[in-house]
């Protein structure tokens, strides 16, 4: 039997008005007690959309419980039984509710503002079966979801499975799952991202086995439109304990995201450290998970795995390389803790440190790259060297570029992406040239005056010089963009030349002069169409589509759906993320 225990998923954003919405894993509805603290919850946040998952109760005793929480409306699939059961509850004169489908597994629902024209948003809520190979329906269900999505779309609940193998504590490892392959391959193919969480890591527990089966994901889209969701975990002993919890625990689960926005240095090392908070940078632990080799042991000392934290702290070689830069709290908890606490606890230090541990992490990386690709083995002396010279240029160029009294400076120093005004979209292009493979690519995406992702496009072109690529790019866009509809255009590029070339012309003779005539030539299809050019710093996302069209096949790849390898530029852009020029 399950020990009582209540596990809240509980989600907050800011959308026009405070919008509160729960996600609660009951496991059982019926004490008499569960509809004040349902009525308690929403008088505390304002909550007006609900979801209870596992009820444990149907029919007219579970309507009775429901008249009783205050919700005017109510979608239900009941329980079987004992098992299973979702129930969905919200105030109508707050949201128009539809329901898109439903099954025993989940119940998908579009969400729109009763009272305005606001763009609607998708929410599924989520209870999996126990049994594995019922599950599959859920996975196979999720994924044909995730295909045809074209709105923000959130989904929360019980998956009954879970996503790492770190999810779990306790228990007979031979008696109990491990990380679920299909899930995972779900979440990846399917483009969603974990809301992370706060609060305690586990959702169920029984006898000493506890693990994380409840969690939330989302699209881009979803993410770009609420920036300020967080979830909340509550494992408590009984519904009272999980209110009083609930009331007093306001921490956010997005510390580590903001962490990570917030470090100051180059993008890179930051996108680099976006992927060690998320645990998926390719060690060979990680790549044997996804089977791509059979031996997961560290490349220096052969006789660990190669996880994050081993490659980025525990080696000894990585132990040698932070004594010598002697971390502020070494002789306390710095090789103690978890990945999470110690990324937060390091993160978090002052600037001067925060900024030196960013570096080292990152070096630490390209350190092992270099013995495991070139067989080239950095000195831990000349390691720690170079990391301290790479910070101290860093924070000096960051207190030179922000310094508040040098506003003017600071400005011309801090470069970010910028949306088209109200009525046009932002076509942003790139050119890519690889010497080794002597192969050009191109790239491009539509954003719209929100920052939202309309289209994208990466085409392989093959042999040709970078300048020919950058014109391909306009010119695939210009075709896309006339294809779909797009009237009022701006476009960018972070070639000065080609924007030059094609405000000023160029000579007849020129080997790029025919691409020239056939932009000012397609150009002659739109109402209105402006020419900027983009620094590099404000051309990330093209930048990624472009490099992406290097690894595909030959020809023009359109992509209806962001594809995850660009999700995080993307949200960095809407966000309004400034970068410091030359990072």
């Amino acid at each position: 039997m399950d020990e009582s225990f209540y596990s809240t998923t509980h989600v907050l954003n800011e959308i026009s008005v405070q919008l509160s919405k729960q996600n609660w894993n009951c496991r059982g509805a019926g004490s008499k007690a569960f509809p004040s603290i349902i009525r308690d919850l929403r008088q505390e946040y304002g909550a007006n959309l609900f979801f209870l998952l596992e009820t444990h109760i149907s029919g007219a005793r579970g309507k009775q419980v429901r008249d009783k929480m205050g919700f005017d409306k109510a979608f239900v699939v009941d329980a079987v039984g004992h098992a299973g059961g979702i129930w969905c509850l919200w105030d109508s004169a707050v949201w128009r509710v539809d329901i898109l489908n439903h099954d025993r597994q989940f119940i998908h629902l579009k969400i729109s503002d009763a009272s305005s024209n606001s763009t609607p948003w998708l929410i599924t809520a989520v209870y999996g079966s126990p049994q594995r190979i019922t599950r599959r329906t859920l996975w196979a269900t999720i994924k044909a979801y995730a295909s045809s999505v074209n709105l923000p779309w959130c989904l929360l609940g019980d998956f009954n499975a879970m996503l790492h193998d770190h999810e779990k504590r306790g228990g007979a490892r031979y008696n109990h799952q491990s990380a679920c392959k299909e899930f995972q391959e779900c979440v990846s193919t399917s483009g969603l991202i974990d809301l992370g969480y706060s609060g305690w890591p586990f959702t169920w527990k029984r006898g000493t086995l506890a693990e994380r089966l409840d969690r939330g994901f989302s699209n881009v889209d979803w993410q770009i439109a609420f920036p300020e969701a967080c979830v909340k975990h509550l494992p408590m002993l009984n519904v009272k304990t999980a209110y009083q919890s609930l009331m007093s625990n306001q921490d956010s689960p997005n510390k580590m995201f903001k962490l990570v926005w917030c470090w100051q240095g180059p993008e890179r090392i930051r996108t680099f450290l976006w992927l060690v908070v998320h645990n998926v940078i390719l060690t060979n632990l990680e790549r044997k998970r996804r089977h791509l080799t059979t031996d997961d042991t560290c490349p220096r000392c052969r006789n660990q795995d190669e996880s994050t934290i081993h490659v980025l702290r525990d080696c000894f070689y990585a132990k040698s390389i932070w004594r010598l830069l002697n971390p502020p709290d070494s002789s306390r908890s710095f090789y103690s803790t978890g990945l999470e606490a110690w990324l937060l606890q390091n993160l978090t230090s002052d600037n001067n440190w925060a900024c030196t541990f960013g570096v080292a992490v990152s070096s630490l990386w390209y350190f092992r790259n270099k013995l495991v690709f070139q067989g080239d083995l950095v000195p831990t002396t000349t390691a720690s060297h170079q990391i301290r010279a790479r910070s101290e240029e860093f924070l000096k160029a960051a207190k030179k570029d922000l310094n508040p009294r040098s506003t003017q400076a600071a400005s011309e120093c801090l470069v970010g992406w910028s949306r088209p005004d109200e009525d046009y979209v932002k076509l942003n292009v790139d050119g890519s040239w690889f010497s080794q493979r002597s192969n050009a690519a191109c790239g491009g995406v539509f954003r719209d005056s929100a920052g939202r992702f309309l289209k994208g496009f990466s085409c392989n072109l093959g042999n040709c010089s970078i300048m020919h690529a950058e014109l391909w790019a306009i010119i695939h866009g210009l075709n896309t963009a006339t294809m779909n509809g797009y009237l009022n255009m701006v476009v960018e590029s972070d070639s000065a030349a080609a924007i030059k070339f094609i405000n000023h012309g160029c000579p007849p003779a020129h080997p790029c002069a025919p691409l020239i005539q056939d932009i000012r030539t397609l150009a002659l299809r739109f109402q209105h169409i402006t020419w900027n050019h983009a620094l590099r710093e404000a051309n990330s996302v093209a930048d990624l589509l472009a490099k992406k069209g290097q690894d595909l096949a030959l020809g023009l790849h359109l992509f209806d759906k962001a594809p995850p390898d660009i999700s995080y530029a993307l949200l960095g852009d809407s966000l309004g993320t400034l970068r410091i020029r030359g990072s």
